[in-house]
């Protein structure tokens, strides 16, 4: 236990599997797992306890290896097999990375495979794409193999990682297309879980339904995916057939996601009929999503008195991150966001409690990912990080989460990206 609990960081097993003469060998190297761009100072080792599971045909096995050194190989118990996961039952601490041929025999063995190992595999693709060794269409290819899972933690693992490929590596163009074909994996499955939650429905269920209407309607703003959310939300807020607000009227977990939308595409109307509910509003959650839809407003000068409104004794100190952060996650907010705030950092640091302080740069960060990104905010937040309780910490997270994020963004071939995107659109 001394090699984990004695010096930092996760160890990465790599991988090789060798057959010669119907005998399989396995060959493992470990190395720490350090992000793209990030620097080791000095190499570590483990004493790293590595389970594999081995699949022949239509029958499994497992053997363990202790890897207390560099590199090291093994001989494997039985004949070859047709494919192997390095992490079996997923109970070692370490991540894995494989062979491009191993790793493709493990793609198609997938659906054999216990959810918690379905979700060691999606988290080794992960791994090694913000590691820089995994190309992007390579991971997405995995995407569909895990969404029909009934499980939402397997059938959405993937999908923190297609939403930052889709901003940060494509253009309007490649992204209607990368956009058409995840919502061919996932529209008809949100659509067979429906836009409300049912007596006695499942948890999983729900979780489901919610996380799959947050990729499909906030962040791919897929058309077929908002209707029926803009029809709840202007129905909660009154501007439906139904007058007067009820926001009852919406499905309760996808209530914040019904109000952004019925904002974003109601105008001032929808807007001050959101502001007058939050005004009149006592339940805490309800008040957090009416903020949350005026702060995703995409009308300029409503987006702006949006942000001016944080600021005044309407909105309670614990509620005004749900505003900033809805302003921040909508890209036609951003700019507008990090100028008004700085001519506001005065006012709006006093509003924060001191818990809050600390991550005050990250949060007005949100899609920064270039080293000019980095830079403007070193620029403006470090002469005042004294201001802010913990700062120095929350800046220097941010600084090093935005220059890895612009590190693998270039290290990346987008060019070759676009053409496996354009691929998959002909199909």
């Amino acid at each position: 236990m001394r090699s984990f609990l004695d010096q930092p960081g996760v160890p990465l097993v790599q991988t090789t599997l060798s057959c010669r003469s119907g005998k399989a060998r396995l060959d493992l190297h470990q190395q720490r797992y350090l992000p793209y761009g990030v620097m080791a100072g000095e190499s570590s080792t483990w004493d790293v306890p590595v389970c594999v599971r081995f699949g022949r045909g239509k029958t499994m096995d497992s053997q363990c290896f202790l890897l207390d050194k560099a590199e090291a190989s093994f001989d494997v118990e039985g004949s070859c097999p047709d494919w192997y996961l390095p992490n079996a039952d997923a109970r070692g601490y370490y991540r894995f990375e494989m062979d491009k041929p191993d790793l493709a025999r493990l793609a198609a063995a997938v659906s054999s495979l216990a959810p918690v190992e379905q979700m060691t595999y999606a988290d080794a693709l992960s791994s090694a794409f913000h590691r820089g060794t995994l190309p992007p269409g390579t991971l997405l290819e995995a995407v569909p193999l895990l969404a029909g899972s009934e499980l939402p933690q397997v059938a959405t693992a993937l999908l923190g990682d297609f939403e930052w490929i889709r901003e940060n590596l494509t253009d309007a163009g490649v992204r209607g297309q990368l956009d058409a074909w995840i919502a061919q994996i996932y529209m008809p499955r949100l659509e067979q879980l429906g836009w409300r939650r049912q007596k006695g429905e499942a948890e999983s269920v729900t979780n489901l339904r919610t996380r799959l209407a947050e990729l499909l309607a906030m962040t791919m703003r897929w058309a077929p995916a908002r209707a029926p959310l803009a029809t709840q939300g202007r129905q909660a807020l009154g501007l439906g057939k139904e007058k007067g607000v009820d926001l009852s009227r919406a499905d309760p977990d996808l209530l914040d996601l019904a109000l952004k939308i019925a904002v974003q595409e109601g105008g001032e109307t929808a807007y001050a009929a959101a502001l007058t509910a939050f005004e009149a509003e006592r339940d805490t959650a309800r008040r957090y999503a009416l903020l949350g839809a005026l702060g995703s407003t995409h009308d300029a000068a409503l987006a702006a008195r949006a942000r001016d409104y944080g600021l005044g004794k309407a909105v309670q100190i614990g509620e005004m991150r749900y505003l900033y952060s809805s302003q921040m996650d909508e890209p036609e907010n951003r700019e507008a966001s990090w100028n008004w705030l700085s001519r506001n950092f005065d006012a709006y640091r006093q509003r924060l409690s001191p818990f809050a302080q600390s991550g005050l740069p990250k949060s007005f960060s949100t899609g920064a990912c270039s080293n000019e990104d980095a830079e403007r905010v070193s620029a403006f937040i470090a002469p005042r990080v004294d201001s802010l309780i913990g700062g120095d910490r929350g800046l220097a997270q941010t600084l090093e989460s935005i220059r890895q994020c612009a590190a693998l963004r270039k290290h990346i071939d987008h060019s070759a990206f676009a053409e496996w995107v354009a691929a998959r659109g002909s199909n």
